[in-house]
C-alpha cells in the first residue's frame, strides 16, 4: 500500500476512535436538587456538575432531592453553546428521590437522650461522601445508624440560634449542628442490630439565613455532632462525637 494511502486511512481510523472515546461520558451517582431555571419555565437539575436538563423528564416538582447518573454527549448539536446559555442537556440513566427533611432551630436537650435514641456511627458515611453536599440550601447528609433491620429511623438535625460560632485558626466561624436518630417504635431487645446507612437532604435555608444574618456566609463552616455510643444497660450513660469542621459554601 502507499504510504499517502496508508496515512489517510491511519487518520480516518484515529478519528473514529476519538470520536467513539468523545461521544458520551457518564456522570457518577451524584446529588441534584430540581428548581426553575433562570427566567425559564423549566424545571431543571442543579448539580456539583452545574444545570442539567433532559427533555424527556418534566415531571419534576419544584425542591424535589434526587440521587441521578446521566450520560453527557459535548459534540451534540444540542449542546452547542451550554457555557453560555447555562445549562447542559443530558439523558438521564438513573434517578431516586431522596427524602427531604427539616432543620430545628430548637435542639433537644443534650445532657439526656430522645426517647427512643438510637447511637449514630458516621454523621458523614466515608463510604458515601461523594454525596455530602449543599445545593439550593439543602444539606445533602449520608448517615449510617445503629438498630434492627425491622426498625425505622427518623433523623432529626437542629441548630441553635443562641450560641455562639467558635472560631477555626484562618478566623472563620464554626456553627454547631445536632444530628440524631431515634426510632419509630421500641426495639426487639432480641433482635440483632445492625449498621443502617440512609442519605437525607435536610432544608437548611434557616440555618443559612441566620449564619449570613451574623456575617458568617463566606467562611462559614459546620460541625455536626451526634450522640456516637449509649451504654445498653444504662441508657443514662452515653457520649457524643463530632465531626470535623466542614465548609458549607
Amino acid at each position: 500500500m502507499p504510504a499517502g494511502v496508508w496515512i489517510f486511512c491511519l487518520w480516518i481510523t484515529l478519528s473514529s476512535c476519538l470520536k467513539e472515546i468523545n461521544l458520551t461520558h457518564r456522570s457518577e451517582i451524584t446529588a441534584a436538587v430540581a428548581r426553575v431555571h433562570g427566567d425559564s419555565a423549566w424545571i431543571m437539575l442543579n448539580t456539583r456538575y452545574g444545570w442539567l436538563y433532559d427533555a424527556r423528564r418534566q415531571s419534576y416538582d419544584e425542591g424535589d432531592c434526587l440521587l441521578i447518573r446521566f450520560d453527557y454527549e459535548p459534540g451534540a448539536a444540542e449542546n452547542e453553546g451550554a457555557s453560555e446559555r447555562g445549562y447542559y442537556q443530558v439523558t438521564l440513566q438513573r434517578e431516586s428521590a431522596v427524602a427531604t427533611a427539616a432543620v430545628s432551630a430548637s435542639p433537644a436537650p443534650t445532657d439526656r437522650l430522645m426517647p427512643d435514641e438510637q447511637p449514630v456511627i458516621y454523621a458523614v458515611n466515608p463510604a458515601d461522601s461523594l454525596y455530602f453536599t449543599l445545593l439550593e440550601d439543602y444539606l445533602f447528609l449520608p448517615s449510617v445508624g445503629y438498630t434492627t433491620a425491622s426498625a425505622t429511623l427518623e433523623w432529626h438535625l437542629a441548630y441553635d440560634p443562641a450560641m455562639r460560632p467558635l472560631s477555626d485558626a484562618s478566623g472563620g466561624a464554626i456553627y454547631p449542628l445536632y444530628l440524631r436518630a431515634t426510632s419509630l417504635s421500641p426495639l426487639d431487645p432480641e433482635e440483632e442490630r445492625i449498621a443502617v446507612g440512609e442519605i437525607h437532604a435536610f432544608d437548611l435555608s434557616r440555618f443559612l439565613a441566620h449564619v449570613r444574618a451574623q456575617g458568617g456566609a463566606g467562611e462559614a463552616k459546620l460541625q455536626i455532632y451526634y450522640v456516637q455510643q449509649i451504654d445498653p444497660r444504662d441508657s443514662t450513660q452515653f457520649a457524643w462525637g463530632a465531626t470535623a469542621p466542614l465548609p458549607i459554601r
